[in-house]
């Protein structure tokens, strides 16, 4: 599992349609990651799980999850399931004088009139991107209304003013996100719980006390998670197993093979093959 700060630039380059809306289908896992903007996950099919900074909370078809502005958070299943995923950016919201970054919103919802304004907010972005309404003028304007109006039915009925203040007094997720700021930066040189720990400004036991509880890993298996998802990449990309492993911060051969299998559960050398089974079966 990879906790990471996700910078959503594209949405950020594109003023007029700052948004994002992913469909996924029979997904079982998803990079542990936060981000400023807000994400909202609309569950369509089947079930699983979604870790929500320290808790952990049970999902099913009808569950709308509001991801809050700079919360950690995974969704898994074992068994798949299907959703939409719609990210607003923070500037977006700002600009029309909604500061995410001060509400705490409820984590889950089941709200059919609110599901309502997500779903059309949704299908309206979906038709833009798709260009089906490519000759309407006004389309861009409509979509960025429907964003809104979903906005503002947020702040109408699911601000979370008890969370709130629990956002405003949690220093120990700063503290974590900053560690993780930290390994994603270097995870390609060597790190020592030492250098991490005064890098954030706490000792090392309570930082790989807090890392743990709001990750669900240790830092050093986190840290080394990160390495083979690098190495992954590189040796798609079409680089040598022994290169990709070196590239990406191991320091030997063997240290490399076994770890990748035990975190990834395949060999190194066999990544190439289980990527291409892996789109062979989706179609």
């Amino acid at each position: 599992m990879i906790t990471r700060y996700e910078h959503h630039l594209q949405i950020k380059t594109n003023k007029l349609e700052p948004f994002k809306l992913h469909y996924l289908i029979n997904r079982v896992d998803s990079p542990c990651n936060w981000h400023k903007n807000i994400e909202l996950i609309y569950i369509t099919n089947g079930e699983g799980c979604i870790r929500y900074g320290t808790e952990q909370y049970s999902l099913c078809a009808g569950d709308l999850v509001i991801i809050n502005s700079g919360a950690i958070h995974h969704l898994y299943s074992e068994t798949g399931f299907d959703y939409y995923c719609l990210i607003i950016d923070d500037e977006f919201c700002e600009g029309n004088g909604i500061d995410i970054e001060k509400y705490e919103f409820e984590k889950i919802t089941r709200d059919e009139e609110t599901i309502r304004v997500f779903l059309e907010a949704a299908e309206m972005l979906k038709d833009q991107i798709l260009k089906k309404k490519g000759d309407d003028r006004f389309a861009i304007p409509k979509v960025r209304s429907a964003m809104l109006s979903l906005m503002i039915e947020l702040c109408e009925k699911h601000i979370d003013n008890a969370g709130e203040t629990n956002k405003k007094n949690d220093r120990s997720e700063e503290h974590v996100k900053n560690a993780l700021s930290y390994i994603n930066e270097n995870f390609k040189n060597s790190i020592t719980l030492e250098d991490l720990a005064e890098h954030v400004g706490i000792t090392k036991y309570h930082l790989s006390r807090e890392f743990k509880k709001y990750t669900g890993e240790t830092i050093f298996t986190y840290t080394n998670i990160l390495r083979c998802r690098n190495a992954e990449v590189c040796i798609l990309d079409g680089m040598k197993v022994s290169d990709a492993a070196y590239a990406s911060g191991f320091e030997t051969m063997s240290y490399f093979s076994g770890t990748y299998k035990k975190l990834m559960g395949i060999h190194p050398s066999k990544v190439k093959k289980h990527r291409a089974d892996s789109e062979r079966n989706r179609e």
